[in-house]
């Protein structure tokens, strides 16, 4: 059903709606009616206003002409408002005539505002396109409550231009309508000239660099803008100036600000900009190393980083072979090659880094192989180092069989010995081994001339040889053997130096037969203590003598050559006469004490008196006074001055110097300072004389001093200080030398180290180098070597300060430079080799240290136990002690073995009767 009451709504809204717009849009556009000039009511304003552009120098001026009527042409037309709007503009477009803003046919309504204003520049004559009309719904009592009707008129012109308007004038307001003008005169309008105004002054600053570094330049920079272009400059703060910039450095960490203030006619301003300074951060410098290196598979290395620079505060972190964040990592390679880690190192804003390769070797082996060597058969590793000789194959020999070779050479065989694939080997052949001929003779019945050979025994080289009659050496027929020592006694002091007794045997040749000799005893120097040290019981130890005292330097005794006292005489003369002003003479003669060498006092012998020196014044006598032998001043005499008043008539001593006195015993000026410039005297006034005792006791000066140098007597003074030489002064200046020690133990033992031991086959063993500069000054170049028996293997693991040390101490050690009192400590490992392998009862290991101005060498001795000594020996302790027998005797052995049966055999019998 339809709905009626929605319908019947919806009517009367549309109804209200059609109610409110149809007057909008009937009325929508302005009608012109009318040209009589009588229907208009003419209230004219004119107005101008001008506005200033400073970026382009231009001024904007805008002229209006008002005029006020209710419509702008008498009729019948209303002035209706679209939606409310109250400003309607009419837009003129002139030339051509048309402007309209409605109405019907041709009819238009224009308006238009032509100002004529004194002298007015002619390009501003024309009309502008821009001009508006306005429509304002607005009131003004100049109107009568009228519309407002306002034309606008809108020039843009340079200041110049405008300022160049003169006069007074008056606007036109006009409007056209069907082709008829209307103009409506507005009032009078003056132009007023145009000053632009002074820019609002604007300042900044800024500083370069920024941070900055302490003692680095600092540019303050200023700028400005606005006022009349032209500034004062004015800085203050951490920089001071009148320029526009302004620069300083500071020493000092901080922030540093600086206040600039400008001028600018009479406008002021200021600007403040600071600086950040703080200490420079040295650039960051980094190293890394590996050890050991060449290292061998699965061998630890250690990679270490060294930084230097940066803030001081590091952090770490590698890369490549070796992973961490530490200062040093460590890594293990289980195959040979190089490898190389890269540590990286951040210090503040500073990141560095650094690379450290290591060579990896296969795992070295000993005696891996053997190979030829200098027709020898030695042992190599298994990286290719020589080590001990396995086999000497011997020199080239000749038998005693002879044969002719032809009449003329006599040919003899030879054992001929090589090595060759890493085996000795041997053959015999016949060589030439005599020219008969060249004796006349021819060769028959194997020898020369059918003669026998006449050979006949002499001594060679220690040893006996065969010779032919013509006294050529042959073959040798008896080895005589080496002399040699066994150490059987402990070691001793002599003076600061170590010896111990050995018992020694010699053998040689003599007589065309070889001779041994019974044993002797030998004193075998071991070692000279070094600096700070003195022998004691067999051993350097550094117990100290005395501690102070003038013959004590410190911890010993100083030596008979060292001076500890000076005693002088002076004696005085007239060398120069008696005679009135004569002055006084002196020389001196000296001598010197010397230390005993067994106490820190000074109780050793006194020298002999030197010769009396020459004359020199000790005292300048005045016209009243003349000298007189024995006396150190000088004296009063009469006759001399021929006054009884004398200013200066004697010398003496006052307040520590030497014045003048009157013949009234009244002091006058002073006649000496006693105190000289000589700091190795001891000055006073005695006796009216200056005094000025020379002490070289080392206590009034000290030694080495330049007054100790040039006045004293230092040689023999026990140090080498005043330039002198070994040549010129070798007790001062002699060293003490570069010492070795060489030390062992067994490793199974945790026992002190020793100078001799004993050890079984196969045992490892540990050794000791202790290596020290007892000089005074730096040594240079320092190897240690050490030579093995060929019953002792070397088996590295070389240390040198407790540091994995590559190389090999049978090729030798270089230590470098060594300071004076600088002791390095090196050790090492060898094994005894098996049983069958040891011909000697004994060894020794032999190190030696070498330098370029000197040598000295050290052993240790190994006594070679064999095949159940060893047992025996630990055994002994207890039951030798129980039996006080030596059970190392075949005679006791026996004995225990019986005893041993015999109590077996009755344990037996006793079982049996029991069993019973």
């Amino acid at each position: 059903m339809f709905n009626y009451k929605k319908l019947l709504y919806i009517s009367i809204i549309l109804g209200f709606f059609v109610i409110l717009f149809i007057p909008s849009i009937t009325y929508a556009h302005w009608y012109c009616y009318g040209t009589q000039a009588s229907n208009y009511t003419t209230r004219p304003v004119a107005t101008y206003s001008t506005s200033y552009n400073n970026a382009t120098n231009k001024i904007t001026l805008v002229i209006e002409g008002k005029i006020c009527k209710q419509t702008p042409w008498s009729g019948i037309a209303a002035t209706h408002w679209l939606f409310g709007t109250k400003t309607q503009v009419c837009t003129l477009n002139f030339p051509g005539g048309e402007c309209g803003i409605g109405g019907y046919g041709s009819r238009k309504c224009c308006w238009h505002l032509n100002p004529v204003i004194g002298v007015w520049p002619s390009q501003y004559h024309l009309i502008n396109p821009s001009f508006q009309v306005v429509v304002r719904g607005e009131t003004d009592s100049r109107c009568s409550g009228n519309i407002i009707w306002v034309v606008t008129r809108t020039i843009e012109m340079p200041l110049s231009d405008y300022n160049s308007i003169s006069g007074n004038g008056r606007g036109f307001v006009m409007g056209v309508n069907n082709g008829a003008y209307k103009s409506y005169p507005s009032e009078f309008i003056t132009l007023a000239s145009y000053s632009p105004p002074t820019p609002t002054l604007n300042v900044s600053c800024s500083s370069s660099p920024n941070p900055a570094n302490t003692n680095q330049t600092v540019n303050f920079s200023s700028s400005s803008s606005g006022g009349t272009g032209s500034y004062i400059y004015s800085w203050s703060g951490s920089c001071t100036g009148s320029s526009q910039n302004c620069s300083n450095s500071f020493s000092n960490s901080g922030t540093y600000t600086a206040t600039v203030s400008v001028t600018s006619g009479t406008q002021t301003g200021s600007a403040n900009c600071s600086v950040n300074v703080s200490q420079p951060i040295p650039s960051l410098s980094i190293s890394c190393s590996a050890s050991p290196n060449p290292a061998n598979t699965n061998q630890t290395v250690n990679f270490s980083s060294s930084s230097s620079g940066g803030t001081g505060s590091y952090t770490y972190s590698w890369s490549g072979s070796c992973a961490g964040s530490s200062q040093s990592c460590s890594n293990s390679f289980p195959n040979a090659g190089t490898y190389t880690a890269t540590v990286s190192v951040t210090s503040g804003t500073q990141t560095g880094n650094a690379n450290c390769s290591v060579s990896v070797n296969s795992q070295n082996i000993n005696h891996s192989y053997k190979q030829c060597y200098n027709n020898d058969v030695y042992w190599y590793d298994s990286q290719g180092t020589r080590q001990e000789m396995y086999e000497d194959c011997g020199d080239d020999s000749w038998t005693s069989n002879y044969q002719c070779s032809g009449s003329t050479w006599l040919q003899r065989q030879k054992n001929i010995r090589w090595c060759s694939a890493g085996v000795c080997q041997q053959s015999l052949r016949y060589d030439n081994y005599q020219d008969c001929s060249a004796s006349g003779q021819t060769c028959q019945n194997n020898q020369c001339g059918g003669q026998n050979q006449n050979r006949y025994l002499n001594c060679y080289d220690n040893d006996v040889y065969w010779y032919d009659y013509l006294g050529g050496r042959q073959e040798k027929y008896q080895d005589c053997g080496d002399s040699y020592c066994t150490d059987t006694g402990s070691n001793y002091c002599v003076g600061n130096s170590i010896y111990r007794q050995r018992t020694c045997y010699n053998r040689g040749c003599t007589g065309n037969a070889c001779y041994s000799t019974t044993s002797y005893s030998d004193n075998q120097f071991v070692q000279t203590c070094g600096y700070g040290q003195t022998c004691q019981n067999g051993s350097c130890t550094s117990a100290c003598e005395c501690t102070s005292g003038v013959c004590c330097d410190g911890c010993h005794y100083k030596n008979t050559s060292s001076i500890c006292n000076t005693e002088t005489q002076n004696e005085y003369g007239c060398p120069w006469g008696s005679a009135c002003g004569s002055d006084v003479g002196q020389r001196t003669k000296t001598r010197n004490q010397y230390c005993s060498g067994y106490s820190a006092s000074c109780t050793g012998i006194w020298s002999s008196w030197t010769g009396l020196s020459s004359w020199t014044t000790v005292d300048y006598c005045s016209t009243e006074e003349t000298c007189v032998y024995g006396n150190s001043v000088c004296q009063p005499k009469s006759g001399c001055g021929g006054s009884s008043y004398i200013l200066h008539y004697a010398k003496k001593c006052y307040d520590s110097d030497l014045y003048w006195y009157d013949s009234l015993n009244v002091r006058q000026d002073k006649y000496r300072d006693c105190q000289d410039a000589n700091e190795c005297t001891i000055d006073n006034c005695f006796n009216n004389q200056c005094q000025n005792e020379l002490r070289c006791d080392g206590a009034t000066c000290a030694k080495g001093s330049i007054d100790y140098c040039n006045v004293c007597d230092y040689c023999g003074d026990g140090a080498c200080n005043c330039g002198e030489t070994i040549s010129s002064c070798e007790n001062d200046c002699q060293v003490i030398g570069l010492a070795l020690t060489l030390f062992g133990k067994k490793e199974s033992e945790a026992v002190q180290w020793l100078k001799s031991f004993s050890a079984g086959s196969i045992e490892k063993i540990d050794f000791l180098a202790v290596v020290s500069n007892g000089e005074n000054r730096t040594m240079d170049n320092v190897v240690v070597k050490v030579d093995f028996p060929q019953e002792v293997l070397y088996k590295g693991e070389l240390m040198l300060e407790g540091v994995p040390y590559n190389g090999d101490i049978r090729s030798g050690v270089t230590l470098g430079s060594l300071a004076p009192g600088t002791t390095k400590i090196i050790t090492f490992k060898g094994e005894i080799t098996s049983e069958s392998s040891i011909f000697r009862p004994a060894a020794d290991v032999v190190g030696t240290i070498t330098t370029a101005s000197g040598s000295d060498s050290d052993n240790v001795q190994i006594n070679f136990l064999k095949e159940g000594q060893q047992i025996i020996s630990e055994s002994e302790g207890w039951l030798a002690g129980l039996l006080g027998v030596n059970l190392n005797r075949p005679i006791y052995i026996l004995l225990i073995i019986i005893i041993v049966i015999l109590v077996l055999v009755g344990l037996s019998r006793v079982i049996r009767g029991f069993k019973k």
